[in-house]
């Protein structure tokens, strides 16, 4: 990814940036999730403890300005960053998944033959 940074507070900036970009939505989507289902999340709490512990590791190293710990917190950036941009799909998926099935079923009977039509298939029909 390429993470350009000399201080650590151009360091905290990158984070930010990445919690802006994919926490932020993915925790909000996480919130409405629960409260659509009246369940909690584990399995997305559980995506968002394995992408803290990649950011934890961030803090261990004192001397960012070595290769091999700018080397390793890069590791770790990006794996956080992968963490949370998966959850942040996952959290969206669920989300469509959710709001599909829930169209469905009020669509009336007569009107989901027409709905499942293969010329339809590929044209922004999300039912299947």
């Amino acid at each position: 990814m390429g993470f350009e940074y000399r201080t650590h507070q151009e360091l905290c900036g990158i984070i930010g940036g990445i919690n802006e970009k994919f926490y932020k939505p993915a925790s909000e989507n996480i919130i409405y999730l629960e409260e659509l289902t009246r369940e909690n999340a584990i399995a997305y709490i559980i995506a968002l403890r394995d992408a803290y512990s990649h950011l934890v590791k961030i803090f261990e190293f004192q001397d960012i300005s070595t290769h091999d710990n700018r080397v390793k917190i890069e590791r770790q950036l990006e794996r956080y960053s992968g963490h949370l941009e998966r959850l942040l799909f996952d959290t969206y998926q669920k989300i469509i998944d959710l709001k599909s099935n829930e169209l469905w079923r009020i669509i009336p009977d007569k009107d989901k033959g027409a709905i499942n039509n293969p010329a339809l298939k590929g044209r922004g029909m999300l039912f299947s």
